[in-house]
């Protein structure tokens, strides 16, 4: 006899405490018409599937696609499991961030272990669980769009990805700079850092991402200042500054360099269509 498939609302979420006295026991031979997600907080969720034991500590991202069975609880050598949980059908632009490393056949696992990426997916997966018991008409689907934020997050960290080989130092860089773009920067600050030198900061950077520091940040600068060019009227020389440019003269030549057009002439092209 086939396992009977459960069904849950779409666009759904929670968050579970869970001890010894209340192991929050789940077993769905036949799955879910949806896919689910448990994302553990802390303590350690334990489950099984045919036979197969596996373990959901901290940081574990982990999706069921639907149909497959939902066995698990409270891990009992530890005792205590806080998780937040997501019901969702992926929307057709997802299909590529859902390729997470299997860990055994119909469920994914992510395990995210530094404590920045964990800090990002839980303040957006904690949205999702307001969303979710809001009285508001469209909670549902902003808690899929919570979900897709937390989804693009751990993408970044997905093994098949070229970031998640980065090294770690230049990483928090990455996320220092991402922060900071538009104020002072220099090498010194930013090799300080992740504590190496200037001199190996810059050759670590460049063999990271593929250019210097100073460039990579130079680029943040204007892919902004052409955003405010297109969305406001702001003059260009306060746009430089906003954009952590110095020089309103530096910067026109810098953006000309990049676009081949002025910030005037970009701007124009932009309210005449053509940008």
């Amino acid at each position: 006899m086939q396992a009977k498939l459960e069904y849950l609302q779409p666009g759904t979420a929670g968050e579970g405490f869970h001890n010894l006295e209340r192991p929050n026991q789940v077993l769905r031979s036949g799955g879910t018409n949806t896919w689910l997600l448990e994302y553990t907080v802390a303590g350690r969720g334990i489950g099984w599937l045919k036979g197969r034991e596996y373990l959901m500590p901290p940081g574990s991202f982990v999706l069921f696609r639907s149909g497959v069975c939902q066995h698990y609880e409270v891990d009992t050598r530890v005792g205590s499991w806080q998780h937040i949980w997501c019901c969702f059908d992926p929307r057709p632009h997802w299909q590529d961030w859902l390729k997470l490393p299997e860990l055994l056949p119909g469920i994914l696992l992510l395990q995210i272990k530094r404590k920045a990426q964990r800090e990002q997916i839980l303040k957006a997966l904690n949205q999702a669980v307001r969303y979710a018991w809001s009285v508001r008409p469209q909670r549902r689907s902003l808690v899929l769009n919570c979900l897709e934020e937390a989804l693009l997050f751990c993408d970044e960290w997905n093994p098949s990805r070229s970031s998640a080989s980065r090294d770690e130092r230049i990483q928090v860089v990455l996320e220092y700079i991402h922060e900071h773009a538009f104020e002072p920067l220099n090498i010194a600050l930013l090799a300080k850092l992740c504590s190496l030198s200037p001199s190996r900061f810059s050759h670590l950077f460049q063999e990271q991402m593929g250019q210097a520091p100073m460039q990579y940040i130079e680029e943040r600068r204007l892919d902004r200042a052409r955003e405010l060019l297109m969305i406001s009227s702001r003059p260009i020389s306060q746009i430089a500054e906003e954009c952590g440019f110095n020089s309103a003269y530096y910067f026109s030549r810098m953006f000309k360099a990049r676009t081949g057009m002025s910030p005037r002439e970009a701007r124009n092209a932009y309210r005449s269509g053509a940008g």
